[in-house]
């Protein structure tokens, strides 16, 4: 019997003597700990008073108030260097723990992480407790990082060092504690560890009840996790409970942060006030001020957007769960206007649609492309999407049988998949029957299509998309399943690979827009090379918004069709 996740449990749920305790704002921020909300306005102000070469401790506050106050972008404004200019000593391992706590990723890959782990290790430890407490948060950090690319076995050790170290020298009410011990919560619930992971979120709650901490994101986050781990469990009423629960606290939350905005001409007073030297000096890209002013312009508050659409995208799934397809439409709707980049909840819709049977048929092709981006849990084998592909291929039916055999055709492949994955028992008895059906499927619709033999399969695809979050260029897991069929068709019939960038139409320069573009190219160039494609097999362009794959519209969840990378297979030169 392995006793590590034990005695890793007890080690976290152990209380220790406080000794020397560190300040708030000294030692960087917590991954996926919201602050608490400073006014944004004044920090600006200070931003704008502050000589041309001092100013990156107050961008450095003011992007902890953005961050606070719900706006996505806030790590735009943190400096990547801090030289000598700055005014207090070893500032750039907190200006690196911000990054990568603000951003939810520690570096652009997971290999990344492994050679920052390596490099220090070599350095000899930090004399002081500010400086170790630093250390601490930044280990913590690149372990949340690995948490969210699903390398929870590498972040868990991470994570569970960072947090003993910063135990001797926080009070144990101590919100960062709190969210390092849901961060550990996390990654248990990961690794499948569901039981351990409620326990350790209602650990979470239990300590922020003690710290006179009713609302905020944190204790809404726990509620959130536990009901996740409840839901895989089975206990769906529990799940559900807590996710209401959840759903209130953030809206509270919400509005408590609410009031603290900025206006479009208070960031173009800054703008002109800081000038080209003034962001040179700070490390900044103006062309992030372009962004939030967009953001301010459509009322987008992205990390507590996100954070809503999520717990109801969730809730959504429970209702699908339950049969219940109008409340799970209707939630579904609800997180997709907070979130449109939220996978689960555009799936959801699509699969309640398809199952009550409300579906209009102009929404078949978005449904299909709702599968081919993204499948909750297991991925493309999970039994509810190959569900949803043989209702799909049962709609196309007669008039598009070519798209009606590509759903049968893709959803045995998952099915296949599920059977031969290690996946649990119930699962792959559920994936195999389903996996029948489509056979059954593929009867009928060949039957329906003229009485003719069953079409032959299509040929293997040589063209794949995959999609980005809003001005991100990193590979997200939903990306993965289209990158490694992209490499494993190209290791069976050659050839080059043409990457493609391409940007939504929502905003920013044309500059910005090829530069972007091309950042997206050149991360799916590397992801493709780490699934073993020699470089010199692919080319790389980007071209920003001029080849959008839907007509340009004022549509944040149709504009995702065009943050995309297009990768073509053809033969080589």
């Amino acid at each position: 019997m392995n006793l590590r996740p034990f005695i890793a449990l007890s080690l976290i749920l152990t209380p220790l003597p406080v000794q020397a305790q560190v300040g708030t704002n000294d030692i960087g921020l917590v991954a996926d700990l919201l602050p608490e909300p400073t006014n944004p306005a004044a920090l600006l102000d200070a931003v704008v008073a502050a000589p041309a070469d001092r100013r990156t401790l107050p961008l450095l506050a003011f992007a902890r108030a953005l961050h606070a106050t719900g706006y996505w972008n806030a790590e735009a404004f943190i400096p990547l260097t801090c030289d000598a200019r700055c005014s207090r000593a070893d500032l750039a391992a907190v200006l690196q723990a911000d990054r990568q706590a603000m951003s939810g990723a520690s570096s652009d890959s997971p290999q990344d992480d492994e050679a920052a782990a390596e490099s220090s290790q070599r350095v000899a430890p930090a004399p002081t407790p500010l400086q170790r407490a630093r250390n601490a948060v930044a280990l913590f950090n690149l372990g949340a990082g690995r948490s969210k690319w699903g390398e929870f076995a590498a972040a868990e050790p991470m994570q569970n060092a960072g947090y003993a170290a910063l135990r001797t020298q926080l009070a144990p009410t101590d919100a960062r504690l709190a969210a390092m011990k849901l961060g550990i919560a996390r990654t248990a619930f990961g690794l499948g560890r569901s039981a351990e992971a409620i326990l350790l979120a209602d650990e979470v709650l239990a300590s922020e009840t003690r710290a006179g901490r009713s609302i905020g994101q944190l204790r809404a986050d726990a509620l959130t996790l536990r009901a996740r781990a409840q839901r895989k469990l089975g206990q769906r009423d529990a799940a559900a409970a807590s996710l209401a629960e959840a759903i209130r606290i953030g809206a509270a939350d919400r509005a408590r942060r609410g009031p603290l905005r900025l206006s479009a001409v208070q960031i173009d007073a800054a703008v002109a006030a800081i000038g080209d030297a003034g962001f040179e000096a700070a490390g900044v890209d103006a062309s992030a001020f372009e962004t939030l002013k967009r953001a301010i312009a459509t009322g987008q508050r992205g990390v507590l957007d996100a954070a809503e659409g999520d717990r109801k995208a969730l809730l959504a799934r429970i209702m699908l769960d339950r049969g219940e397809y109008d409340a799970a439409m209707t939630l579904a709707r609800q997180a997709v206007a907070l979130a449109p980049d939220n996978s689960t909840a555009a799936l959801v819709l699509g699969v309640a649609e398809l199952r009550s049977g409300t579906v209009d048929v102009a929404r078949l092709d978005d449904i299909a492309n709702i599968l081919d981006q993204q499948a909750w849990g297991p991925g493309a084998g999970s039994p509810d999407v190959i569900e949803a592909r043989a209702l799909l291929a049962r709609l196309y039916g007669k008039a598009q049988i070519s798209a009606a055999w590509v759903q049968v055709r893709q959803g045995a492949t998952g099915a296949v998949e599920r059977i031969l994955g290690d996946e649990s028992r119930s699962d792959v008895v559920q994936a195999a029957g389903v996996f029948k059906a489509l056979f059954r499927q593929q009867v009928d619709t060949a039957w329906t299509a003229a009485q003719a033999p069953p079409p032959s399969w299509p040929e293997d695809a040589r063209s794949f998309a995959i999609y980005f979050d809003i001005d991100r260029y990193a590979i997200t897991s939903s990306a993965m399943p289209a990158l490694e069929r992209a490499a494993a068709t190209w290791r069976r019939v050659g050839g080059t690979i043409t990457v493609s960038g391409h940007v939504d139409q929502m905003g920013g320069t044309r500059d910005y827009a090829i530069a972007l573009s091309s950042r997206l190219a050149d991360s799916a160039k590397r992801a493709l090379e780490d699934l073993g494609v020699p470089s010199g097999a692919i080319v790389t362009m980007g071209f920003g918004k001029e080849r959008p794959l839907v007509p340009p519209r004022d549509d944040r969840l149709a504009e995702r069709r065009n943050r995309r990378v297009d990768i073509v297979i053809g033969p080589a030169p």
